[in-house]
């Protein structure tokens, strides 16, 4: 196989293995959050600590890959990463948990943009890349379903991740890139109009993420269940990323702002589990659009492509830091209907400065 065609599917096979290990360790990490003692705010805690850490490392190491190359940081994140997801099978106490997620966060945020960046300098199509990701968050779902035990679940990610790492050895580094030293402050101001609608989004998903496990299991979903329905909304993920991204960006990225609003109301109207899986799929299709567009957008309009995808992989998971805190707040005070009506109302804001704002802005040199 030629050199390119492997530098662009064995970086996809790097994200499919990382993503599946994020699952497996994600799945149920609310509901084993719980069972060792953890409050609805201290599960939002959990969640806080890998969002901020991650947010902090994929700036950092985005930053640094486009000074000093991809792939060492693709691999020191990913050969980091594999101990510090071990060791969540070891924890008993939400401290602990909380301290062992950061580390997960800090060391997966290495890789994220590094890896991201090197697939579309070596030609790869972003919509091939992200939809096999999905695919290992639906492999690992469909597992899920027939394994159900917590800490057999948290080996199999650290062995996912080490698949990762060895496959991220057979890569090469593009002889012709250029190396720079990006201006983050300068990248933040030119991609305003991508970050802050992506981040209000977020922010109400991740208030939601923190705590859908239980209130599925609050309309009568089981753990089976719980995983079958991440799997519906993943599985879609890996059909409509394949497509997405042969619109144009701008358009795609309202689209997924517009349908998040939706599927956010959605979910408040909710009575039964059955009923969230046409929500779900409506949700991979705003995912999808969102995610690919934001992306296309970065990567196609600044020559730092690192530093540009790893602030926002930063701003996902800022907001991956603060939702989950504000979600366990708004559960612990009033109750789910309520949250996902919060939710909403941020990706109606998001929507809203995405919509008033100048489209100039959002414009993309080829699609």
């Amino acid at each position: 196989m030629p050199i390119r065609s492997w530098s662009t599917l064995g970086s996809g096979v790097v994200s499919l293995f990382t993503n599946f290990a994020l699952e497996t360790s994600v799945v149920f990490l609310a509901l084993f959050a719980s069972e060792i003692g953890a409050s609805k705010l201290q599960i939002g805690i959990i969640g806080g600590s890998y969002g901020i850490a991650y947010a902090f490392s994929s700036w950092l190491f985005g930053r640094q890959s486009d000074i000093k190359g991809r792939l060492i940081f693709v691999r020191l994140g990913l050969g980091l990463a594999v101990p510090a997801i071990a060791a969540q099978a070891l924890v008993s106490s939400p401290s602990a948990l909380i301290i062992v997620r950061a580390l997960m966060g800090f060391c997966l945020g290495a890789s994220a943009a590094a890896i991201m960046a090197y697939n579309y300098e070596s030609g790869g199509r972003t919509g091939r890349f992200a939809s096999l990701g999905s695919a290992g968050w639906l492999l690992a779902a469909v597992v899920a379903v027939f394994l159900q035990n917590y800490q057999a679940l948290f080996y199999l990610s650290a062995a996912s991740c080490a698949a990762a790492f060895v496959t991220s050895l057979s890569l090469k580094e593009p002889e012709n890139r250029h190396h720079r030293a990006p201006v983050t402050l300068t990248i933040v101001r030119r991609n305003l109009p991508v970050y802050l609608p992506f981040f209000l989004r977020q922010l109400g998903a991740n208030m939601i993420w923190v705590i859908l496990p239980l209130f599925l299991v609050s309309i009568g979903a089981s753990k089976a269940w719980v995983a079958v329905l991440s799997g519906v909304n993943t599985g879609v993920q890996v059909i409509a990323m394949m497509f997405v991204d042969r619109f144009r960006a701008p358009r795609l990225f309202v689209v997924g702002l517009l349908l998040s609003l939706v599927v956010f109301v959605a979910y408040a109207l909710a009575t039964s589990y059955l009923q969230i899986i046409p929500i779900h799929i409506l949700l991979a299709i705003a995912w999808s659009c969102l995610y690919i567009g934001a992306l296309l957008l970065l990567l196609r309009n600044n020559e730092e492509k690192a530093t540009a995808t790893g602030l926002l992989f930063s701003t996902i998971n800022i907001s991956a830091a603060v939702g989950p805190v504000l979600g366990g707040l708004a559960v612990q005070f009033w109750d789910y209907d309520s949250l996902m009506y919060i939710a909403a109302g941020t990706s109606l804001l998001g929507l809203g400065v995405t919509l008033a704002g100048n489209r100039t802005h959002l414009k993309s040199p080829n699609k």
